[in-house]
């Protein structure tokens, strides 16, 4: 079964990459080129996709407003929005998870972990994925979910309650 990863800059001219060589269970990375999202990989297992081309892109802003509990604790984005959509069917899943590593600003972080939220479109409103890796050095957090969506890492900042 070859996996087709079409990787796509949003917000430039359409520009299309089609990755042919990528089996499924491989590790696929965004190239130099895209450098909203340089070093973001996937891992995707045999039969995630069904056969369908995965978009690939980011964004520069968020997809929706973080609540107002979040506002006030100080809820902070640290990467940019990476948006992931299926060519050519409405699959609002993957059939397995998929993992998923991508840089976050590690000036702005600081040495608190990110969290990976992930937009649910139809409640319009975040929510949290699960982090199984960070990699403070490089600045990469790694993540795995079914969903495809739009994804962006956060810090909250510890703040005492009052």
């Amino acid at each position: 079964m070859r996996l087709f990863l079409k990787i796509s800059i949003f917000l430039c001219l359409a520009f299309w990459l089609l990755i042919e060589d990528a089996n499924a269970g491989e590790k696929v990375s965004v190239r130099a080129f895209t450098s909203g999202m340089q070093g973001t990989s996937f891992t995707i297992p045999p039969g995630a996709l069904d056969g369908s081309e995965l978009l690939v892109g980011y964004q520069n802003t968020l997809p929706g407003a973080f609540r107002p509990e979040a506002v006030a604790a100080g809820a902070v984005a640290v990467s940019k929005t990476l948006v992931l959509r299926v060519a050519s069917s409405e699959l609002p899943e993957f059939f397995e998870p998929i993992t998923i590593s991508m840089p976050y600003d590690r000036a702005v972080a600081g040495e608190l972990p990110p969290i990976v939220l992930r937009w649910d479109a139809l409640a319009r409103r975040y929510r949290a994925v699960s982090v199984i890796g960070i990699d403070r050095e490089e600045g990469v957090v790694t993540f795995r979910t079914s969903n495809i969506a739009n994804f962006t890492a956060v810090i909250v900042p510890l703040v005492p309650k009052k």
